[in-house]
């Protein structure tokens, strides 16, 4: 006789478990690593084994890590960036008694969200190990296929040597070349009594001149984009015998005196173009940097990147790590240009980098050091920010407010696919998390080109 009164009935505890185990389970084997799950009956608090494989050749490691799962219904202190998990004392007593690598996954019912924690990395001090609290970070130590990198390096021994190929994925590149698209239609020479730029320079603030700074004296010559027969010209040279000359017998001109003559015209346009952005031109690093604001507050900047805006600090203070209360550096976003010719075509070449200042003026005498470090830790994303960030500024168009630079104009750069690439967090550390003392207020902020 069937026994009606007590039916059999599947624990939901154990269907919310085995739910947390499965999603973990998909993880993993996405990750092209083996999984085994622990015999039920015997678990005594592993739900599983990673073995690490090759994800390219699928050749197995024999190097493991275990796995427990807490599949919740909802979870602890829960905000939109972080929740918390209490471990029960035998539970995490277990954990870091043996001697494989254990994580712990913790997963919320019925959806695909999941984190994680290397247990013994996570107690490694005291303090962690009495309160037996786990904050979670939903950044992160969110439990994706991307974790494959950091389970390999925490499952498989340094000293194995171990080679793995990297996974095969399509990578974008951005040229560091932005093709010149605005010339200077002609180039006009005259003769001049002066020999140094200072010279012009104190004449025109002596005259009360409006002279902008795309010329150079080459010998006894000046050399200009503006036409040096008109005023107010004709009181720093002879106007009477200025020549014009057109554009082309010097762009492409294979003379190497007459191409250098060029690009320091081309220099000198460059200059006068980003001087209204608040860009200014360190002649002994070579570079152009973003200028202090004027009371050392922080300019962050907008540009699109190449799927979403984006937003960077181009000028800004970094706090002291020793002292309370002490700017120990300032960090402007700079970079190095160099004009250079292919097959008759003008390119400007930007390479991105740092100006460090120890007062937003004067260069910091850790300046060295501090470039260093950075790109020791800059990742190719970051590099790639800085060179958008840049493209911007050199490209953008003519608003209401802002015309158009006549004498130099830039095509925005090549964007090329790649069917292999490199991920950067399979051999570059994590960059470290600089403090600076930033009040929102105090914040100078500005589209780009709306300064």
């Amino acid at each position: 006789m069937t026994d009606t009164l007590n039916p059999k009935k599947i624990d939901r505890r154990k269907i919310t478990g085995q739910l947390g185990i499965n999603l973990i389970e998909r993880i993993v084997l996405q990750m092209g690593y083996g999984w085994h799950a622990s015999n039920a009956e015997l678990d005594a608090g592993i739900d599983g084994i990673v073995e690490i494989c090759d994800p390219a050749t699928g050749q197995a490691t024999n190097c493991i890590l275990q796995v427990q799962s807490k599949s919740l219904t909802q979870f602890t202190a829960e905000t939109n960036a972080s929740f918390e998990f209490v471990c029960d004392e035998r539970d995490l007593q277990y954990w870091l008694a043996g001697n494989a690598p254990v994580i712990l996954v913790v997963s919320r019912r019925n959806s695909d969200e999941a984190y994680w924690v290397a247990i013994k990395n996570y107690f490694s001090t005291h303090e962690r190990r009495k309160e037996r609290r786990i904050h979670f970070d939903k950044s992160s130590d969110h439990f994706t296929e991307s974790c494959a990198e950091s389970l390999r390096k925490l499952a498989v021994p340094r000293e194995l040597g171990l080679y793995f190929s990297p996974r095969p994925f399509e990578e974008e590149l951005v040229s560091n070349l932005l093709r010149a698209v605005r010339l200077p239609t002609s180039l006009y020479s005259a003769e001049t009594a002066f020999r140094f730029p200072g010279q012009v320079w104190s004449h025109v603030r002596a005259n009360g001149l409006a002279v902008s700074g795309e010329w150079v004296l080459h010998g006894k010559q000046i050399v200009s984009v503006h036409d040096l027969r008109k005023a107010p010209w004709n009181t720093i040279c002879e106007s009477a015998f200025a020549e014009q000359i057109p554009i082309d017998d010097y762009a492409l001109s294979n003379d190497r005196d007459m191409q250098h003559l060029f690009v320091r015209i081309l220099h000198q346009c460059l200059k006068e173009k980003l001087s209204p952005l608040w860009v200014g031109f360190n002649p002994d690093r070579d570079f152009f940097y973003f200028k202090p604001t004027p009371k050392l507050i922080p300019r962050r900047l907008s540009y699109p990147s190449l799927k979403e805006a984006a937003t960077r600090v181009v000028f800004g203070p970094y706090q002291s790590k020793t002292t309370a209360d002490r700017n120990a550096y300032y960090r402007h976003s700079a970079f190095v240009p160099a004009f250079i010719r292919f097959d008759d075509v003008w390119y400007l070449q930007v390479t991105p980098t740092y100006l460090f200042t120890s007062d937003g003026y004067k260069e910091s005498r850790y300046a060295a050091e501090r470039l260093s470090g950075i790109k020791k830790l800059e990742r190719n994303s970051a590099v790639l920010g800085q060179l958008l960030m840049w493209v911007e500024c050199l490209t953008h168009a003519a608003t209401l407010y802002a015309t158009e630079y006549p004498f130099l104009g830039f095509a925005r750069p090549d964007v090329f696919t790649l069917p292999v690439g490199l991920d950067d967090s399979q051999w570059l550390p994590a960059e470290e998390d600089e403090k600076r003392p930033i009040v929102q207020e105090d914040i100078q902020q500005a589209r780009l080109f709306d300064l």
